[in-house]
Order: structure tokens, then sequence, then C-alpha cells
């Protein structure tokens, strides 16, 4: 009778850590403020000219898409992965299938999503978000 007693208050126990373990690290990125869409505004030069306007999609389980346009003045896409460092360094790393990486510091103004290059700070693209 006792073991029966006790058998419900275990069973949530067991319950409360196996769903607790199963957070980790890798799953802040779903809860990125990058999460949303992106439109290129400016660069260190100043203002992008239209044709050279690109948008970055980052989807929260992790995966994204980068548009830019062609040489022919056409929208193309290309698919990603993307993972946000933000609990330690305010780092994302984009990785695109051909297996060519961007990494930037990412930080927000004023509303504004601002990347720095990782390896030269002087080097930055403002996105504005894309509703």
């Amino acid at each position: 009778m006792k073991a029966k007693k006790l058998l419900f208050p275990f069973m949530m126990l067991l319950m409360m850590a196996v769903s607790f373990s199963s957070c980790c690290e890798d799953d802040d990125r779903y809860y990125s403020p990058l999460v949303g869409s992106w439109e290129l505004l400016e660069d260190q030069y100043g203002p992008v000219p239209q044709v050279y306007i690109d948008r970055l999609h980052f989807y929260s389980n992790g995966v994204g898409v980068y548009e830019a346009y062609d040489s022919y003045g056409h929208w193309s896409n290309w698919d990603f992965w993307w993972d946000d460092y933000g609990r330690y360094e305010n780092t994302v790393e984009i990785r695109f299938h051909d297996g060519t990486t961007w990494t930037y510091f990412w930080e927000f103004y004023r509303g504004y999503l601002y990347l720095y290059d990782y390896w030269d700070d002087r080097n930055y693209l403002i996105y504005r978000p894309l509703y």
C-alpha cells in the first residue's frame, strides 16, 4: 500500500526530470532576437543602392534563407543554417550548403540589426526589419 502511494509522486518526479533534461544550450537560438526577416539598408559606405539590397530570413528552427539580386536583376535565394551565440558574445554564424560560412557580431540599435564583420568591426551592415 505504501509503495502505491509513493508511485505517483515518483512518476511525477521522473517526468519532470526528463522534461528539464531535454533543455540544453543549443535550444537558445530558437528564442533568439534574430528570428525574423531583415532587409539591408546601409553599410559602412552609406545607404545601399537597390540592386545591392539583400535579405536575411532567420527561422526559429535554426535554418534560414538569404535573398539577393542575381546578375540578371532577379531575386535569387540560398538556404542556410545558423547559430546564435548571443549568450556568450552576440555572434551569429551562417553556414551555406556549399561550405561558405559567415560570422558576424550583432547588436540592435533603435530597432535596427547591426552586423559587424567578425574579423574587422569597421565593416558593418545595417538591416531593418522586413514586415
